[in-house]
Order: C-alpha cells, then sequence, then structure tokens
C-alpha cells in the first residue's frame, strides 16, 4: 500500500490552500453543549451553526450536528435516550454520526450508512435509545434531505414565503415520534428534493428549536415554522443566528419554554453553480469541486469514481493524508488539481 502524505517537494501549504480553495474546509462532527455559534463559508454561501445542552434540561447534550462543506452536507442529530440507560441517546447520536463520516468518505449511499449505524446502536446494546435526524445535501440547485423524525428542514424564499419537511411526529406534547432510527428498530429514511433558488435561506434544526416556538393548539409545526420564518428572514445570517440563540436561551429558561437539548444550521444559498462550469475551466478548487456534482462521476482506466468519491479523496490530498497518485488521471482531473495547487 502506498505511504500516506505528500511527497515534501509537493506539499501545499495551510496558507496556500486557505487562498485557493475559497470556502472553509470543514469535515467535522460538532459535539459543542455550550451554544457557540461559528460561521463558516460553504460552496454556495455562509453558514452559521451552533449546538448546546439547552437550559432546565440534562447535565449533558445529546444532540449534535455533522458538517461537511467539501461535500455540501450537513446533518442534525437529535439523540433519544428512550427507556435506555442515561447516555445512550448521546452515544447512538455518536454513532450515527461517527457512520456519516466514514461513509462519505468511502462513497456510501445514505442508506448503507443508515444500516451500519443502526448495526452498530444493536452491537452496543443501545436498543431503546437510538436517534431523529435529518441529513441535506445541496447539489446541482436543488436541497436533498434524508430525514427520520422531528428534525426538519425548512427553505425560506425572499418573498418570506417557506418550504418544509413534515414531522414524523405522533404527539407534540409528549414528545413521540413514529419513526427513527434505533438499536431494536432501524426505522425508514424519508427522502425530499426542493429547488433553490439565489437568495434562499435554509435552516435545519432539531425539535429544541421547534418546539419553543409553538402554541397553538391545532398545528403546531406550521406555527412555529412560521415564527422562526418571521424572526429570522430579514437579517443577514450572523444576526439571525444570534437572534435565534437568544430567543431559545431567555424562552427555555422561562417557566413557559419547552426545556430541551437543541442544535440548527443556517445556510444561505447565495452563490450557485455557473450553468457552463466544467472541470477544465474551473479557477478555484470550489468551481472544480461544484463541476463534479455536475459531472456526477469519472470514468477511470480501471474503475468508476462517483463525484463524492472524488471530493472525499480531493479533500484527503488537500489535508495531507492521500499523494497525488490517488487522483485519477481522466479528464485531467489530476493536472487540474496539482495546477490549482500551484503557487
Amino acid at each position: 500500500m502506498a505511504k500516506l502524505g505528500f511527497d515534501k517537494s509537493k506539499k501545499i501549504t495551510e496558507s496556500f490552500s486557505r487562498e485557493r480553495l475559497l470556502f472553509s474546509t470543514l469535515d467535522e462532527i460538532n459535539q459543542d453543549e455550550t451554544g457557540q455559534l461559528r460561521f463558516i463559508e460553504g460552496l454556495n454561501g455562509p453558514i452559521a451553526f451552533s449546538s448546546s445542552k439547552g437550559y432546565r434540561y440534562k447535565s449533558f447534550n445529546e444532540d449534535l450536528q455533522y458538517i461537511n462543506t467539501w461535500s455540501n452536507f450537513f446533518v442534525s442529530i437529535d439523540g433519544m435516550g428512550g427507556m435506555g440507560k442515561e447516555g445512550d441517546g448521546k452515544k447512538a447520536a455518536l454513532i450515527f454520526a461517527q457512520e456519516i463520516k466514514k461513509g462519505l468518505d468511502r462513497g456510501e449511499e445514505i442508506s448503507e450508512i443508515h444500516k451500519k449505524a443502526h448495526l452498530q446502536m444493536k452491537e452496543k446494546q443501545i436498543e431503546d435509545g437510538g436517534v431523529c435526524f435529518l441529513a441535506a445535501r445541496i447539489k446541482n440547485n436543488f436541497l436533498e434531505t434524508f430525514q427520520a423524525g422531528d428534525v426538519r428542514a425548512v427553505i425560506i424564499k425572499k418573498n418570506g414565503k417557506f418550504y418544509e419537511t413534515k414531522d414524523e411526529c405522533l404527539s407534540y406534547k409528549k414528545n413521540v415520534v413514529y419513526n427513527c432510527l434505533q438499536g431494536n428498530n432501524p426505522g425508514e429514511i424519508t427522502y425530499q428534493k426542493f429547488p433553490l433558488d439565489v437568495g434562499d435561506r435554509i435552516v435545519i434544526a432539531s425539535d429544541g428549536v421547534w418546539d419553543n416556538f409553538y402554541y397553538a393548539k391545532d398545528s403546531p409545526q406550521k406555527e412555529s415554522t412560521a415564527m422562526v420564518v418571521k424572526l429570522i428572514k430579514n437579517e443577514n445570517i450572523k444576526a439571525a443566528a444570534n437572534m435565534l440563540k437568544n430567543f431559545l436561551r431567555v424562552n427555555m429558561s422561562s417557566s413557559h419554554g419547552k426545556p430541551d437539548n437543541y442544535n440548527f444550521i443556517i445556510y444561505d444559498y447565495l452563490k450557485p453553480p455557473s450553468r457552463h462550469l466544467n472541470l477544465r475551466d474551473a479557477q478555484n478548487i470550489r468551481e472544480l469541486i461544484l463541476s463534479l456534482d455536475k459531472a456526477k462521476g469519472i470514468q477511470g482506466s480501471q474503475q468508476y469514481y462517483p463525484s463524492e468519491v472524488l471530493k472525499s479523496i480531493i479533500k484527503r490530498f488537500f489535508n495531507g493524508e492521500l499523494t497525488e497518485k490517488y487522483l485519477t488521471r481522466s479528464e485531467g482531473l489530476r493536472e487540474k488539481v496539482l495546477k490549482l495547487a500551484t503557487v
């Protein structure tokens, strides 16, 4: 097996990579408990995200996030302890996040990752505990969502209208869902696809966020979404994220708020890929990654490389984990990456 790492004569410096990539190179499981707001630049625009153990609730956080800017892939995970041991929800959330991280590097489909996470929970005897989740991927002017449970995604249009996924919930008051991933029940993945326009704002959040915005008896989902939209639709992303965090702090700390862990991701879709974008004309790594999405993949001399696998290889190349020999020469990919990596 080839040795991982760069030849010293071809090593890409950190300062160079940041300058040329034009987006934040993040591939991370966020386990923060404090609610710290973080702001990064994605392939299609700015991103804000936060995770917190909340107020007047458990002493630890069962909510996690997975952020992968290389793949334009984001996951909000809400761990559930069920009737099992304390901490099972957090363990289940971490298992799922780790399987997603590994699976994306291997180019696996979400359904395959889902199955492996289920088996991991079962093997570790996290049977009643589990997760609700919503995974989202932005690709070619569309938002794809993969959901189980009551983690929700909302797309806010410039005119204030919005589209949303449907909570898979039996009772909001009792916090009971009819679909989730557990050690004793894999559940199902609900798939949806939404077209995106320039200026759209995407919000993905666990029920700890949404449940603190509804008061109506009949349609809590529509009301809570409308209240969040009204709060943040006219604000820039930093102001919007701060307003959402502050609302949750004040509401959860009061007697009428719902104590819970929470996490949210806000993504402003401002930089769509050019219609004429292609691999050979890419001027930077951001454009190269977006062009791979349009091409869907490349046929190498010995195998076919799906775009997700190619993006993972390029990511690991820039991180110093793989040498250039792992980059296929087909379609001029290796030549293009090395050219963009030349100071």
